[in-house]
């Protein structure tokens, strides 16, 4: 029979080392079994790490025994990633995630099969004191406490570690003494594991944005921590255990319902943006130095086109308007076309075109992003502007007979906290010919625009809603008049971000208001890409005739991995803020602005303020 003694390095499992050598109990081997917490990375902290190696030799000086390491062949990342087969589990067929229960859950998934084998036919001692009455339960004829034998309690346990250098740096430290990621661990430990280990509290916060259940059995996540201590870190928030969690939102528990709308290019304010970005571009194409804020009013078989444009370009006005009413599938050939333009005002393009070009007026901007969609936008108006683009597709490919250009949807998603849990309404609305068929044309969207661009989102508790007024025919801008930047929600971030209230389309890049917008979204999304934060909102301030903003402020509305300070900090080095330097990094001056007048202005990767080549300068200069 081998006598075999397992250790954690705790206090009462060295001093059980102890009683054994003074009672000439037998003994054969020592071993301790290792958690990694991924293929890479310990679970045990680097004190930890050196205190055992210190044990080790301690040990084996002492007793003559080297101490058996073996590593668990299966990861903690593993264990969380598993899918969860029970079938009766309302977990069923999602990944394990966090614990569900309180526990020594790396002793009963990690540790249990890896000692269940050594420890097979064998007599095995565990360091149980003999004031732990509540671990008694555990003793068998195979499976004895030395501790408990002899009469030691955790304070003798603990004053002989104390005497011999074998006190664990849980102890001596108040670090944490198992694995950095257990949800039982306290405030402070998390706080200590945040500030003196970045990359594994990112870590663990990766891990905490992937699991279906929240860190802690409270029902805290880490990051409604990393909240809590962004909040401690700008004094917002008392530091300490008499913090109380209302004092700041807890996500975790509060649900929240966003909605965001897209409408298709035949929407009478987007048809509006499309005639005046297409006199923008076509300005551009022939003069890359104009100057143009063009206007665009649409009603009742009437367009007119207004604005301050100076340009060495000859540009048919009525030509592009009527060109681009027939592109989108409206009869152009009795509509009016109307026009006042005139030169940009002597003084503003004197202030404009100083030594240094500063702003086309003053004004404030937004740039967004979130890392929930593959494109960094918010995912109401992500789902929104599919559903438009994919109405827009079964028009024009006849897919769905009986479509007209007019039409718009609708996405509201329920959030629990900063997580999304369930799609509650889609709501469609598409203009159509007088003949069709409303029940078919109901169930052709449903099959072949919401069915195709929503398949993998469950929607049997959303509420759908298609043509919910009934028959559509009369649309466009002869049902309702149209204006250029009227749809500022649909341009941007689906109101989920602040807008600063300036129009994007028919601007050239020297207004603010655009190229400012994207100058905002630029870092607000590299900022988010560099791994700096979940989300980012960018303010930039502006004020005519100035070449640089005049303030900026960076919001991750605490889901940074690093101070607010520093990422604004970084974005001052990083990026060229001047608008000059707006326009030739981002390229504006080149005819493109048709492109985004219609499916939103950000979230395609073919737009240079889409680019994501600052994340490794960002994350150098957090660094410097």
């Amino acid at each position: 029979m081998e006598y075999i003694a397992s250790i954690s390095y705790g206090k009462d499992s060295l001093a059980m080392l102890e009683v054994i050598y003074q009672n000439n109990l037998p003994l054969d081997r020592i071993v301790h079994v290792e958690i990694m917490a991924t293929k890479d990375i310990p679970a045990d902290l680097p004190p930890m790490m050196e205190f055992k190696a210190k044990a080790d030799a301690i040990i084996y000086e002492k007793y003559g025994i080297k101490v058996e390491h073996i590593t668990a062949p299966t990861t903690y990342e593993d264990g969380f990633y598993h899918i969860c087969k029970g079938k009766k589990s309302r977990n069923a067929g999602k990944i394990y995630g966090f614990p569900l229960q309180k526990g020594n859950w790396c002793n009963s998934r990690l540790k249990q099969s890896v000692l269940e084998k050594v420890q097979k036919n064998a007599i095995v001692y565990i360091g149980i004191a003999l004031d732990e009455p509540k671990r008694f339960h555990n003793l068998t004829a195979t499976k004895r406490s030395p501790l408990v034998e002899y009469d030691w309690t955790e304070k003798m346990c603990r004053d002989w570690c104390k005497e011999n250098d074998l006190l664990s740096p849980i102890y001596t430290q108040s670090l944490r003494g198992g694995c950095w990621f257990c949800h039982n661990q306290g405030i402070n430990q998390l706080r200590k594991l945040r500030k003196n280990y970045p990359d594994l509290w990112a870590l663990l916060l990766k891990w905490d944005k992937d699991s279906p259940v929240s860190f802690k059995a409270d029902g805290h996540t880490v990051m409604d921590y990393e909240k809590r201590f962004q909040m401690e870190s700008t004094a917002k928030v008392p530091i300490g255990r008499t913090f109380k969690w209302e004092m700041m939102e807890d996500n975790k528990m509060t649900i929240r319902t966003y909605t965001a709308e897209s409408v298709t290019c035949g929407h009478p304010d987007k048809l509006a943006d499309l005639i005046a970005d297409s006199i923008l571009d076509e300005c551009l194409e022939q003069d890359e130095n104009s100057r143009v804020a063009c206007e665009v009013m649409l009603a009742h078989n009437k367009c007119f086109i207004s604005g301050e444009i100076t340009t060495a370009a000859e540009v048919d006005y009525e030509y592009i308007a009527q060109s681009v009413i027939a592109q989108v599938g409206y009869d152009p050939s009795n509509i009016e076309v109307e026009i006042r333009i005139h030169k940009q005002s002597t003084d503003i393009a004197a202030a404009v075109d100083g030594e240094e070009q500063g702003a086309g007026d003053q004004g404030i901007v937004y740039g967004y992003a979130t890392d929930e969609t593959i494109n960094y936008m918010p995912l109401p108006v992500e789902l929104a502007h599919r559903l438009t683009n994919r109405l827009e597709e079964c028009r024009r490919n006849n897919i769905i007979t009986g479509l007209r250009p007019d039409g718009k949807s609708q996405v509201s998603i329920q959030y629990r906290g900063d997580r999304f849990d369930k799609i509650t309404s889609v709501v469609i609305s598409a203009q159509h010919d007088e003949n069709k068929d409303l029940a078919e044309l109901t169930a052709e969207i449903r099959e072949k625009v919401i069915g195709k661009e929503l398949k993998e989102y469950d929607l049997t508790d959303a509420e759908i809603l298609i043509n919910p007024s009934g028959r559509f025919v009369i649309g466009g801008f002869e049902a309702d008049t149209g204006l250029t930047g009227r749809k500022l929600m649909v341009d941007t971030y689906g109101g989920i971000a602040h807008h600063g209230g300036g129009a994007l389309s028919g601007k050239d890049a020297s207004k603010v208001d655009r190229s400012g917008a994207y100058l905002a979204r630029y870092i607000a999304k590299n900022i988010v890409a560099a791994g700096l934060a979940e989300k980012c909102e960018v303010a930039l301030s502006y004020a005519i005739g100035v070449p640089r903003p005049t303030a900026i402020d960076v919001n991750t509305f605490y889901t940074s991995t690093v101070n607010e300070r520093l990422i604004a900090k970084a974005v001052e080095k990083v990026f060229d803020l001047s608008v000059v330097g707006t326009i030739e990094k981002l390229d504006l001056r080149r005819p493109v602005f048709f492109q985004t007048a219609v499916g939103g202005h950000f979230g395609k990767d073919f737009l240079a303020w889409e680019n994501t080549d600052k994340t490794e300068a960002l994350n150098g200069a957090i660094k410097a």
